[in-house]
Parts: structure tokens; sequence; C-alpha cells
């Protein structure tokens, strides 16, 4: 089942279909959270919450790619957590740079008047 990447909430079916999928690659007969190592059985599957890997907030998508089963008491803490490989991404600025380039593209396409900020061009598309 596929979603919109843009939505924030995953579809429910995706957390039972990654639960078996992963106990039938491990050949294991419980869920491990990757962060914290507790285990989960099947009965247990509402203590497990989608997550994304990539935050929604940090314009994470909402795609299979971005998606682990992290226990509720992880995903609480985890928040906007973004490790260490993608902090280093980020922290070279070309992160930055490439969502700029993005978003002026984008925005030289729509001409905007001259002096109207962004914020006031969308609120006038929207109405």
């Amino acid at each position: 089942m596929s979603c919109d990447p843009t939505t924030r909430i995953f579809p429910d079916v995706w957390k039972s279909t990654f639960f078996r999928r992963a106990l039938s690659e491990t050949g294991k007969d419980y869920y491990e959270c990757p962060i914290c190592k507790k285990r989960f059985d099947y009965t247990q599957l509402g203590c497990l919450c989608g997550d994304h890997i990539w935050p929604y907030s940090l314009m994470g998508e909402t795609s299979k790619k971005n998606y682990q089963l992290l226990c509720g008491a992880c995903n609480v803490r985890k928040k906007d957590f973004v490790n260490n490989e993608v902090r280093e991404v980020l922290g070279d600025g070309s992160f930055r740079k490439m969502v700029f380039n993005h978003i002026t593209e984008h925005i030289d396409k729509v001409n905007i008047p001259h002096g109207m900020r962004l914020e006031d061009y969308v609120s006038l598309r929207s109405i």
C-alpha cells in the first residue's frame, strides 16, 4: 500500500506488515526495537509506533524507505533526532544549499510580484 509522501501519518497496515517482514527476515519470534532493544511479540503490536527515520518536521517523507518501528518510549524520546551521519551531511551546508536552490527555482517559476513576501503569496493562492 502506498501513501501520499507529504502526509504525516503512516497507513495503519504498514505496522503489521513491517512487523511480520522483520520477523520473517530475522527468523525470530519477536520484534526488537532498534534503539532500546526491548522485545515485542505480535500481541504487543500496539506498543510500537511507526516512525520517520528522517524526521517529518525536517522534510522527511512518509514512505517505506523512511519508515521504522520503534517502541512508544523510544519514539517519544527520539522526536526530531537526526543521527550523526545525517548531521554530517547537514553540517557542511550542502543540503541547505540544495533546498535553497530548489525553492528559489520554483519561486522564480511562479512570478511572485516584486516586494511580496512568499507567505503572503501562498495565503492568496489558498483563498
